[in-house]
């Protein structure tokens, strides 16, 4: 029979609201303190009645499972809240979006030219830092435009430093050595202008009189040789598409290369302050515990976001770029198993401690190697059965 505490589950959905809000810094003690009091007097309980934690109701079990996470934190893992971070309004900036196809036309039109990738990158600098100053002035952030404004600061402002310009140039020479003749071959007599824009589900092919208008996600900046030659076979059999190139086409899309160009143009606009401490779990306890098992305690930290935006498929994603691992936030669920959140973040963890070789002219982005660390979790195969349910929108996998 269920032996019954009062105030576990509403005790640990406080401290799960305190945790994903942050905790003041002169607040860390005294909260650690109550958590570990919590815990203490529902062991002190369970001894008096010679039970045991599984004796609790499920959702009990759980609660009292959040409550000592948060107290076996030490002070220096716990989200602190920021109290004096920017307001974020709305705010509107006539001319962002025109102002980054300027400088996208530059590029697509005179694309080899020194002087014109220094004036593009001039000239994008000079955006960006008028965006700020308003910003400051109006004391709002660039996460409070309108989103295609905000995209085109985010896009403005990478152009800004000279390297990400440089390789935009170099990356629209290879994409155009491989793409032009292929589309120009079914559409002659027509000119090609190919544009990078930032998102990660751009890719639009257009027909304006002569003009031949492609765009395609900044993704493909961190394209291989080989992505772009998949890219142009896909476009010539598009109306029937090989498996296999499918499946390489759909690889490079959803690979950590594509994600970190991306996410590092969204995160110069979308507001960055890490959230590791979820409702139900904190990334960096099991981070930490992860970090000793299988990486001999070694692996530097990465910043630890739990995210509700990641595509119904996937659940992780590590951006070397920024050193930053997002989890989906519908593994922060009492009703999910801790293990299963464990192993998505090995998964990322792995693809920050291998990166992603090039073998053969192809980027391997799960190389032998990297499998074979991956299956020494114990409960690999059962959070894949668990994460296969999910995806498919059932709360939990079959027996």
């Amino acid at each position: 029979m269920a032996i019954r505490i009062s105030g576990i589950v509403r005790a640990a959905r406080t401290v799960q609201g305190r945790l994903q809000h942050g905790i003041p810094e002169w607040e860390r003690t005294a909260f650690l303190a109550d958590a570990a009091e919590q815990v203490r007097a529902i062991d002190m309980v369970l001894d008096d009645l010679g039970a045991c934690v599984e004796d609790l109701p499920v959702p009990s079990q759980r609660a009292y499972a959040v409550l000592r996470a948060a107290a076996a934190m030490t002070p220096d893992v716990l989200p602190l809240s920021d109290t004096t971070a920017p307001v974020v309004k709305p705010l509107r900036i006539p001319g962002l979006v025109g102002a980054l196809r300027a400088q996208l036309g530059r590029l697509a039109t005179q694309p080899d030219g020194e002087a014109t990738v220094e004036q593009v990158q001039r000239t994008s600098a000079a955006h960006a830092e008028r965006v700020r100053a308003i910003c400051a002035e109006e004391r709002a952030a660039p996460s409070g435009l309108p989103k295609p404004s905000a995209q085109a600061f985010g896009m403005l402002a990478w152009l800004a430093v000279p390297e990400n310009t440089e390789c935009y140039a170099r990356q629209h020479a290879l994409a155009m050595q491989y793409l032009e003749p292929v589309l120009l071959a079914a559409s002659p007599g027509r000119i090609l202008r190919l544009t990078f824009e930032p998102g990660r589900n751009v890719h639009a092919l257009r027909k304006r009189g002569r003009l031949l208008t492609l765009k395609l996600s900044v993704g493909y900046l961190a394209a291989a040789p080989s992505d772009f030659a998949d890219l142009a076979e896909a476009f010539v059999q598009r109306d029937a598409l090989p498996p296999a190139l499918g499946a390489r086409y759909r690889a490079f899309h959803g690979s950590e290369p594509s994600a970190a160009v991306i996410r590092a143009v969204d995160e110069l606009w979308r507001p960055s302050a890490e959230q590791a401490g979820g409702r139900t779990y904190n990334l960096d306890v099991i981070f930490r515990r992860l970090n000793a098992a299988y990486f001999e305690g070694r692996m530097a930290r990465p910043q630890l976001v739990w995210e509700a935006s990641l595509s119904s498929r996937r659940f992780g994603t590590y951006t070397a770029a920024g050193d930053r691992v997002v989890i989906d936030a519908r593994l922060d669920d009492p009703a999910v198993p801790e293990f299963v959140a464990e192993c998505v973040l090995f998964h990322e963890l792995l693809h920050k401690h291998y990166g992603t070789p090039e073998v053969a002219g192809r980027r391997r982005v799960h190389p032998p190697h990297f499998k074979q660390h991956e299956l020494e979790h114990p409960r690999f195969e059962e959070s894949e059965r668990w994460l296969a349910a999910l995806a498919a929108g059932e709360r939990a996998p079959l027996d």
